[in-house]
């Protein structure tokens, strides 16, 4: 074999080692997540469990899936600090809405895109996140509108930059964008005031038409940061909470794990353990 089929990595689009096709079980919870997010023009949902039971790579197969239905996605997921601030979560919604729309659309521009790039780079400068180039935007003569760039700038003009982007996307035939917000554990482990910057930003952005979130994070996470107060429980559909696979899944897991990896298809493949010492395990 290339490696050991043994990693806890990421699963993620491509066609390499760790390729979402590799993906297996979930069919319940993968049906209710993407149920969710087609019954409605925007959803909020939340995927809990335990560390390393496979929360992050689920989310990764809805991605792959709600892309394949033409909603429009992110390759990476937005993952949240324990210093983070209602403001910084906006700007990495919006900053994960625009490149989920470039990554669709290499020839995106005009007022609407072109706007939503000046700010998020100004975001991307002042948090320290990697600058944006404006190669891909299409030509034309469309002007953006002016946007205020001070701290704060994001308050101000966030949610409208937002919406107007999520528009453009829509005029573009995306039926929405789906987000993936990592590590919530972070914000529970954080203060109070932290752990419920959620409501700063329910009405002016999880409630826009065309945005799709998946938040991810422990169980005690979830609970503390998405159940804990009436406002942001009530726009959020139940908790989606992961138990270990069963067996015959974990079986299922190996087994198409050790097919990517054999260095030669051709040849007859063993796996390095028995099935017998998968189940002592």
């Amino acid at each position: 074999m290339r490696s050991s089929p043994y990693f806890q990595d990421t699963l993620h689009q491509g066609a390499n080692a760790t390729a979402t096709g590799l993906f297996v079980g979930r069919e319940q919870e993968r049906r209710q997540l993407l149920s969710t997010i087609g019954g409605s023009r925007s959803s909020r949902q939340a995927v809990a469990g335990r560390p390393g039971i496979g929360k992050t790579t689920l989310v990764q197969a809805i991605k792959a899936d709600a892309l394949a239905a033409d909603y429009r996605v992110a390759n990476e997921l937005i993952s949240i600090a324990a210093e983070s601030s209602s403001e910084v979560l906006l700007g990495q919604l919006l900053a994960g809405v625009y490149d989920a729309v470039l990554a669709c659309y290499r020839d995106a521009g005009g007022a609407a895109v072109e706007t939503a790039q000046q700010l998020v780079r100004s975001f991307r400068l002042r948090s320290g996140g990697v600058n944006l180039s404006v190669a891909g935007f299409g030509g034309g003569g469309s002007r953006s509108q002016v946007v205020s760039n001070p701290p704060g700038a994001l308050t101000l003009d966030g949610p409208r930059i937002l919406r107007d982007l999520l528009h453009y996307a829509a005029t573009k035939g995306a039926k929405g964008v789906l987000l993936h917000l990592n590590n919530l554990e972070n914000l529970s482990e954080a203060d109070a005031e932290r752990a419920d910057m959620l409501r700063g930003i329910r009405d002016q952005v999880l409630l826009l038409d065309g945005i799709h979130v998946i938040v991810v994070g422990t169980t005690d996470a979830v609970r503390t940061v998405v159940q804990r107060h009436a406002r942001i429980r009530s726009v959020f559909s139940d908790p989606v909470v992961l138990d270990p696979l069963a067996l015959s899944e974990v079986h299922q897991l190996l087994d198409r794990r050790h097919q990517a990896l054999r260095l030669d298809p051709n040849r007859p493949g063993q796996a390095p353990v028995t099935d017998l010492v998968v189940e002592k395990l």
